[in-house]
């Protein structure tokens, strides 16, 4: 990343996380940085290898197709309260 200031003891954990993963955002970068070396190389093989079985179960699914959602409006009609006799509601 050209014109970004980075401490100088996350330089080579930037280098490393580039080579392995790529370009990542910068939380994800954050996060992976300031853990330690051991810790930080199982959690991106663990990000890697999450990301190839979700890539075969997204080529599994390719047959299926999903029902599209449809949001209806809904429209209510005007409720009218029963007509109350007041004459007979006194008598009782």
């Amino acid at each position: 990343m050209e014109g970004c200031f980075i401490r100088r003891g996350l330089v080579p954990a930037f280098k490393y996380i580039t080579e392995t993963i790529g370009d990542l955002r910068p939380k994800k970068f954050a996060r992976l940085a300031l853990l330690p070396d051991q810790k930080r190389d199982k959690v991106i093989w663990a990000d890697i290898e999450g990301g190839e079985e979700k890539l075969e179960k997204t080529k599994k699914k390719v047959g299926i197709k999903r029902r599209k959602l449809v949001r209806r409006k809904l429209i209510r009609g005007v409720v009218l309260p029963k007509p109350v006799d007041l004459y007979q509601k006194r008598k009782s």
